[in-house]
């Protein structure tokens, strides 16, 4: 029988991200590919009724070649509520950030370093390198004598953007980013963003296959080894367990090629202390503060969210860029807006 149940259209549609100044922002995303597109503003009563924000906006989406998802809308409040989350560690509770990837992953790591070594603000780790790379079924790497099969990611969050690149060596897979080679940085669209939740299970995050009606392809969990990209990365401890969920788009499902436009979920089990920053990453702040999908029939699917524990509900208006729109907050705190595909 044909799923009725309503569901976002495509993968995760836009990274929303908090800016002072729409012309520098724009510039800083070129690097990695990204050009302006649709520009549009709403008044501080407009912000209020979609958002939950008082503030004026200004907003340009920027479009990444000729992709439907991944892409950035860049939002400049008139009266920006915080600094965000201001390169907060990735094990930070209500974290948000991007994953692109990458052909030429040491031009990144020249940039970042010299921005660090001028004096300015950086989170930088890697490149770091993990020889277990899903979707590679390769054999063993043998040193100088042959082919290496490998993955390295870099993270290098400003007080801006939280960026974490990865680039594959040797294994081809096609769907996952196309990269702009024209572009500084030789980056594709986000492949993928991360949010990181706080909860006992993974239950909470429930909504995202039953009420969003994305597929869940993957689950897994990793425990502390100091050696692992993992660890690294999420400041990992002994006795800590991290526990990553993806979920893609209708097009894909278990056993189908890797898509880009994925979200992951991630939850640390862990007896040390954490930081809860959800509230500096919800619209108005500077930074990542809010993900979007993209619905056929929004009327529909916000009354299906309800059902399955959405909150803080917002009518349905009309966004900046001129599209039906609402947003919510998810069980696990994290705010969304959907947007009614034309």
């Amino acid at each position: 029988m044909e799923n009725t149940k309503p569901a976002v259209s495509g993968g995760l549609y836009e990274i929303c991200v908090g800016v002072p100044d729409l012309g520098d922002a724009i510039i800083h995303w070129r690097a990695f590919g990204y050009r302006p597109g649709p520009t549009g503003s709403l008044a501080a009563a407009q912000a209020k009724t979609l958002y939950g924000v008082d503030s004026g906006l200004r907003s340009v989406r920027l479009l990444h070649q000729e992709s439907d998802h991944g892409l950035i809308r860049l939002m400049q409040w008139d009266k920006p509520k915080g600094a965000g989350l201001n390169m907060a560690p990735l094990r930070t509770i209500g974290n948000r950030w991007t994953v692109h990837k990458s052909h030429d992953i040491m031009t990144a790591a020249n940039h970042a370093e010299i921005w660090e070594r001028q004096g300015k603000p950086i989170r930088r780790v890697g490149p770091l390198m993990n020889e277990r790379v899903r979707g590679s079924d390769a054999a063993p790497n043998v040193p100088f004598g042959g082919p290496v099969t490998c993955l390295r990611e870099l993270e290098m969050c400003v007080p801006l953007y939280q960026h974490v690149l990865m680039q594959r060596f040797n294994v081809h897979i096609p769907l996952y980013g196309q990269v702009n080679e024209e572009s500084l940085l030789r980056t594709s669209q986000a492949c993928h963003a991360g949010i990181f939740i706080d909860s006992g299970d993974m239950t909470i995050a429930d909504i995202y296959e039953h009420g969003f009606g994305l597929q869940r392809t993957a689950r897994y969990s990793i425990g502390y080894n100091p050696d692992s990209i993992g660890s690294v990365m999420f400041e990992m401890e002994p006795g800590d367990t991290l526990t990553i969920t993806d979920y893609d788009d209708a097009r894909a499902g278990p056993g189908s090629a890797q898509r880009s436009g994925r979200l992951r979920v991630f939850l640390l089990q862990t007896t040390h202390p954490q930081v809860d920053r959800r509230p500096d990453a919800r619209p108005g702040n500077l930074g990542y503060s809010l993900y979007t999908y993209r619905v056929k029939d929004l009327d529909a699917m916000r009354a299906h969210l309800q059902s399955h524990g959405a909150h803080q509900m917002s009518a349905v208006a009309t966004d900046e860029f001129g599209a039906r729109a609402c947003s919510f907050r998810a069980p696990d705190g994290y705010d969304w807006t959907f947007v009614e595909a034309g």
